[in-house]
């Protein structure tokens, strides 16, 4: 069973009713780690930085490449542990930002997964 620290809505830990770091199990954990790896920009992480999300390379310079923004984050949501499949993907740019949504099939069951950058 997948077992996580649990974001609140600012992204943030936060303690539970009982002072303990919140926890997440099972899909709400896959779909939460399938929401930071799409949020991931590349170059972000000093020890990885050849991984993340290149929004900026394909998404804000020139003419918009939804295509290949696409792939790459399907690619990235495969890699997520407990994905299985991805589909469903769509895209749009609306005043400047970029909103996707995908539905995630994961061993735990399946979502939809909502963002925007």
């Amino acid at each position: 069973m997948a077992i996580g620290l649990r974001l609140n809505s600012n992204r943030d830990l936060y303690l539970d009713s009982d002072g303990n770091i919140a926890t997440t199990s099972g899909l709400s954990t896959v779909v939460q780690n399938c929401e930071t790896a799409a949020r991931t920009q590349l170059g972000e992480m000093i020890f990885y930085v050849n991984n993340g999300m290149p929004n900026q390379q394909v998404t804000w310079i020139g003419q918009p490449r939804l295509q290949q923004f696409e792939a790459s984050l399907k690619s990235i949501l495969l890699n997520v542990d407990d994905v299985t499949d991805v589909s469903g993907m769509s895209t749009q740019i609306i005043d400047n930002v970029l909103f996707y949504s995908v539905n995630i099939l994961t061993t735990f069951g399946s979502s939809v997964l909502n963002g925007s950058i």
